[in-house]
């Protein structure tokens, strides 16, 4: 049986000093009785640029993009033809598209946003079959960057910046309309969300925080219904199973060394304990 890759699509064309990203997200099921994008044909990504894209699935052409977080520096903004930034210069090998991120040796430090982290990033959202929505948990901060040559003087090592936090790192739990691109709601959180978020057939939408914090949302209102905080924190993403017919939401804790650098403004969290361990709840 041969499998071949059909089609992909790289977010950001040709070369960027950062936010590249391939094409990755959700396979969205609408109603067909909706008047939308029939379900075998649209396709969805959230990468860290801070836009929401939907793509033709069959030929990954370019249906919208939108903006998912509030603060984006990097661009005025995308095509919604072309999938492209409104800057993009196809005369250029290196992109500055706005410019405004585009550091020099004569003005080494700009401010990203968002940050090099990005909007979202490896921790995934959930997609309802239930609401049609998308939940993104993205960073809602900036930061900076400056640039140094000397960083990439090593034979393969092409580091070529430094990047610091200037602000708190705290999420916004966003929830889209991934065939329209419109955000419906938002829900902010004072602690970075490197998890990722579950959506169930129940109505409930789970994640976990760096601070311990594992949560309950009700997936229309976004209103809070339980929370634990476990005393260390969480960057892998909750899963869910059933057994006998009872269901389980299973999620695994300790903070790798870049999500314990995220607390750099965070004071609260600076002395938090840092276990790996397996926490399993009935529904």
């Amino acid at each position: 049986m041969e499998s071949r890759q059909r089609e992909h699509e790289l977010v950001l064309p040709v070369r960027t000093r950062r936010h590249v990203g391939l094409r990755r997200g959700a396979l969205a099921h609408p109603d067909r009785r909706s008047g939308r994008r029939p379900a075998a044909q649209a396709d969805h990504a959230f990468p860290r640029n801070g836009f929401l894209y939907t793509f033709e699935r069959s030929n990954g052409q370019t249906l919208l993009a939108k903006p998912y977080v509030e603060n984006i520096n990097w661009t005025k903004g995308i095509d919604q033809k072309t999938g492209k930034p409104v800057d993009y210069d196809p005369s250029k090998d290196l992109q500055v598209y706005s410019g405004m991120q585009n550091q020099t040796l004569a003005d080494p430090t700009k401010k990203l946003c968002p940050s090099m982290s990005g909007g979202n990033n490896y921790w995934p959202a959930a997609y309802s079959q239930k609401t049609k929505l998308l939940y993104i948990p993205s960073m809602s901060s900036c930061n900076e960057v400056t640039l140094d040559p000397k960083l990439s003087t090593k034979a393969g090592d092409w580091k070529g910046a430094t990047f610091k936090n200037i602000e708190r790192n705290e999420t916004d739990l966003i929830v889209a309309d991934p065939f329209t691109g419109e955000v419906k709601t938002k829900v902010r959180v004072p602690y970075p969300n490197n998890s990722g978020a579950l959506a169930t057939g129940g109505g409930l939408v789970f994640t976990g925080f760096t601070d311990g914090t594992f949560a309950a949302y009700d997936d229309t209102s976004m209103q809070q219904l339980w929370k634990i905080n476990v005393g260390t924190g969480f960057n892998a993403p909750p899963m869910t199973f059933e057994v006998n017919g009872k269901q389980y939401v299973a999620i695994l804790s300790g903070l790798s060394p870049i999500s314990k650098r995220r607390h750099s403004h965070t004071p609260e969290l600076r002395e938090q304990r840092n276990q790996t361990m397996l926490f399993v709840f009935g529904l």
